[in-house]
């Protein structure tokens, strides 16, 4: 068996999206808000999970004293809300 990696995606007005580039293909999607930034979570080589939101082409890990986390809800204010486990 191969080991295969998916790449989150979105498609909006038309175009399909690649989420975040060969680094961050462990971004998981949880939401998406009508500003076209989406939530969710990002692994790490160690397989933790960090809170990460998806804008404008660039996924970013928030800065989270945390050992796994998840970003779970993004309001089109750019509010993020979610989980973290210490």
């Amino acid at each position: 068996m191969t080991d295969r990696i998916l790449y989150p995606r979105l498609w909006q007005d038309g175009k399909l999206t690649v989420l975040g580039g060969a680094r961050d293909a462990l971004f998981t999607p949880t939401d998406l808000n009508n500003e076209g930034v989406v939530a969710g979570a990002a692994g790490d080589p160690s397989g933790a999970q960090h809170a990460a939101v998806w804008r404008a082409g660039k996924v970013t890990r928030l800065d989270l004293d945390s050992s796994n986390s998840g970003a779970l809800a993004v309001n089109d204010d750019g509010m993020v809300v979610g989980t973290l486990q210490r």
